[in-house]
């Protein structure tokens, strides 16, 4: 998720997808946690990614893919 239009608000965050070898994308190091411990958690570095429409979970494509896989 990120704050792609910081003007709107709330209603300027996105939800994305993008692959772990995409150009920019810089995965910090592992957080070590208490407690739960099942999923790990690192900080995400984005610098100039360009994200299609496709991958993009608010779009309307979204929308239409997901009911297509799901029907």
């Amino acid at each position: 998720m990120a704050n792609v239009d910081p003007s709107a608000g709330h209603r300027g965050i996105s939800c994305f997808i993008v692959d772990r070898d995409t150009e920019g994308l810089q995965i910090g190091k592992k957080e070590n946690k208490l407690g739960l411990r099942a999923s790990s958690t690192c900080p995400l570095n984005l610098d100039n990614i360009k994200v299609g429409r496709l991958f993009n979970l608010s779009s309307s494509t979204w929308i239409t893919s997901r009911h297509t896989f799901y029907t």
